[in-house]
């Protein structure tokens, strides 16, 4: 293993040696050129001559460490100790740095992941060798799995967990809009309006649309499909449908919607806040859309 790295390290010191080399002889011709711009028009035919030949070997001296640098490139050893992970891998190339280390936390995630599945496939391999006991018999009542009821919840139940949503957020408006499935209209301090559809308590669907907009069909039941045409609530749609997958907690229903509804009124003051991180109202003639999970914070959707 030491000689390994040792033969590793010799490499590497060979190939920067050979990078150092090739930007030498390209900053020598470079220099070459900037020095021959003064050179007059109508100079001396041997001064060309002598600068063209001297253009020429810097060129060819060039070649030569470039062709030089490239077998030093191919003895290098090759790094096998990220996977690529299909098109996952290509986060790898972003120059922000801010997110360079985005890939690497994606692949501690799946070795995690992988690591957890082994473990789970050991443990079951081990819990299906044991025999119960035969003091339990085979009469034992069974254990029953506690049944989640999030989303068999009466609509009288629903709609005082509603109203005291409404009653304590002063910047939201809810209204009731259809009880089969259950879609509530919720106005956000005048910016905008969002149709959520529940199953019980839990979300299914978001759709925000500016205040002015349609809201239902030609029949009178809600629309909860047709998109906003404007692209802001169509950009917010797609927050509010991402932080509805995030406040999905089966076993508080309650809770989720209520942290879900307190994250939305952060949009309260759409159009008058600025970015957290450029301090910028507008970029690329939008607003900042996107809400920070813990501090509802606004940022671009480009500086989050």
């Amino acid at each position: 293993m030491v000689e390994v790295h040792e033969k590793n390290s010799i490499a590497f010191s060979l190939a920067i040696e050979a990078i150092q080399k090739l930007r030498g002889s390209v900053t020598n011709v470079f220099d070459h050129l900037k020095d021959g711009k003064k050179t007059p028009a109508h100079g001396n035919d041997t001064k060309k001559r002598a600068f063209l030949s001297d253009l020429q070997a810097g060129l060819m001296l060039v070649t030569i460490e470039y062709e030089h640098f490239e077998k030093q490139a191919a003895l290098l050893p090759k790094w096998t100790e990220v996977p690529p992970l299909g098109n996952t891998s290509l986060l790898s190339l972003d120059p922000i740095t801010d997110r360079m280390s985005f890939y690497r936390e994606a692949l501690d995630a799946y070795k995690w992941s992988d690591k957890m599945r082994d473990h789970c496939n050991l443990s079951t391999m081990l819990l299906s060798q044991i025999k119960r006991s035969s003091n339990f018999g085979h009469h034992a009542s069974k254990r029953k799995k506690p049944s989640i009821g999030s989303h068999a919840i009466a609509p009288d139940n629903v709609d005082s967990i509603i109203l005291s949503i409404d009653q304590y957020f002063a910047d939201l408006t809810v209204h009731r809009k259809q009880t089969s499935p259950y879609v509530l209209q919720v106005t956000v301090s005048r910016t905008f309006k969002a149709i959520i559809v529940l199953r019980g308590l839990l979300i299914e669907r978001v759709v925000v649309r500016a205040t002015h907009e349609k809201e239902t069909r030609e029949d009178g039941s809600p629309d909860c499909w047709t998109p906003s045409k404007y692209l802001v609530f169509q950009k917010i749609t797609d927050h509010v449908t991402s932080t509805m997958l995030h406040y999905h907690y089966p076993n508080s229903p309650e809770m989720a919607l209520k942290q879900f509804m307190n994250w939305l009124r952060s949009y309260n003051k759409l159009f008058s806040t600025p970015c957290k991180r450029c301090g910028k109202y507008l970029q690329d003639n939008l607003p900042p859309t996107h809400r920070d999970l813990r501090k509802l914070e606004a940022y671009h959707e480009t500086c989050r």
